[in-house]
Order: C-alpha cells, then sequence, then structure tokens
C-alpha cells in the first residue's frame, strides 16, 4: 500500500510546496505546551459561599408568606417549612415535602 501511495503523496508534496519545508517544521506544535509543574490559568475559582439561612432579623412567617406571594414555596427548604408550622403551632402530619407544602398552603389560603 506504501507503494501505491507514496508516489501520490510525494506529487501532492510538491505541488503544494510542502516538499521544500524540513520535517521539523512540518510537525511543530501549534499550541504552545506547559510544563507539569507550572500551576493552570484555568484553575476552579472557590465557590462563594451562600448562607441558605434566613437572615436574623426576618421571620419565618415573612419568608414563607413571600414566598407564597410569589409561588416559590417549592423553593422553601424541609428544615424552613417545618420552622413555620411549628411557629404556626400546627405538627406537621408527614415528613415529606410534599406534603408539607400542601399543609402550609392550607394554612395560607385560610
Amino acid at each position: 500500500m506504501d507503494k501505491r501511495i507514496s508516489s501520490l503523496v510525494e506529487e501532492f508534496n510538491t505541488l503544494t510546496g510542502l516538499s521544500n519545508i524540513p520535517n521539523e517544521e512540518k510537525f511543530k506544535a501549534t499550541t504552545k505546551k506547559r510544563s507539569a509543574n507550572e500551576e493552570s490559568k484555568t484553575t476552579k475559582k472557590k465557590k462563594a459561599e451562600t448562607n441558605d439561612e434566613p437572615e436574623e432579623n426576618v421571620s419565618i412567617d415573612e419568608i414563607v408568606k413571600s414566598a407564597h406571594a410569589k409561588g416559590t414555596l417549592s423553593k422553601l427548604t424541609i428544615p424552613s417549612l417545618k420552622e413555620y408550622l411549628a411557629h404556626v403551632g400546627v405538627k406537621p402530619k408527614k415528613l415529606r415535602k410534599a406534603d408539607l407544602l400542601e399543609q402550609v398552603e392550607e394554612l395560607l389560603s385560610q
């Protein structure tokens, strides 16, 4: 196979001008290689710590009511829903989030 193709490859190289270029330049890497001990410029940045807990000066009652008004009750966490139910004085029926959301919605729709 090499014998059949070699003449075609040589002809291609002469037509394109690649026969005049030394082999070192033909296979030269186009990107700059970095050494193994060099620090990468694309290192991951630490994720900013977010505080999922509500602010201390805002009551759970206000948080739940504003979430209900916006229609984002499902974004609240299970502990915050439990805290709201305890704040209102209602014992949670079940511990699943869907059940807690249903209880909170019933209380807020009254």
